[in-house]
């Protein structure tokens, strides 16, 4: 009698225990109650729909491949599953609230999509920094040819400013050698015209370093000039 009493005892207490377990995961879960009936109720339904579909499939793959040996052609294109979809699909899944998928089956086609407009926004990002950079270099060609254009007009003055400079001092030299050749005493201005020689010989064309000296030397042979006539000459 003791016995039967102490099996019933057992009894209830682990019937009670169960059922405080079972509550408590209940409240602990992150899945309420009819979200839980729901998941089970879809993992029936994906388990059934996917036997459908692997026997319909398996079924279209196998009269293709028999289709393509007895007819000796090539077979046509098929949509496969890719290995690492079939190895998502058929891992362990675990609800995550953040998420709200109930297979790895949902998880992997959604993420898949996903993945796919992410690919296809980052493609479509290149593109337009392509294009991008292409028309910064165009405009920086524009610019370059522009730079390349003023320089050229700027040395071309330069060039035509130097030959008037020494068109110049050679027409002023040639002026006081006509005017002044009777005298071979003394030359006028000697060192200044010794000088400017001396700086057309090192400046190699370059006649705009020389200029400083032949004003002060046409200035000097000037002053000479003036200097002469007011003695007579």
């Amino acid at each position: 009698m003791h016995h039967k009493i102490l099996g019933w005892l057992i009894v209830c207490i682990a019937a009670v225990t169960g059922l405080i377990g079972t509550c408590y995961k209940n409240c602990r879960s992150q899945v309420s109650y009819l979200q839980l009936k729901f998941w089970r109720k879809y993992i029936e339904k994906e388990k059934e729909q996917f036997d459908c579909y692997a026997t319909k499939y398996a079924t279209k793959l196998a009269d293709r491949n028999l289709k393509s040996f007895f007819e000796n052609t090539e077979p046509e294109a098929f949509p496969f599953p890719s290995h690492r979809s079939w190895e998502e699909i058929s891992s362990l899944y675990t609800f995550c609230k953040s998420e709200q998928y109930y297979s790895t089956l949902q998880r992997t086609v959604e993420k898949g999509n996903k993945d796919k407009d992410d690919e296809m926004r980052c493609a479509l990002d290149f593109v337009d920094g392509a294009k991008q950079l292409e028309e910064k270099d165009r405009d920086l060609r524009k610019q370059d040819a522009y730079y390349k254009e003023q320089l050229a007009r700027l040395e071309d003055r330069s060039a035509q400013f130097y030959k008037v400079t020494t068109e110049q001092y050679q027409k002023s030299v040639t002026e006081v050698e006509a005017k002044f050749k009777r005298y071979e005493s003394h030359p006028v201005c000697a060192d200044l015209q010794g000088e400017i020689l001396r700086c057309y010989q090192a400046s190699n064309g370059q006649t705009l370093r020389c200029s400083t000296l032949a004003r002060q030397y046409l200035q000097c042979v000037n002053n000479a000039k003036q200097s002469m006539l007011r003695k007579g000459g």
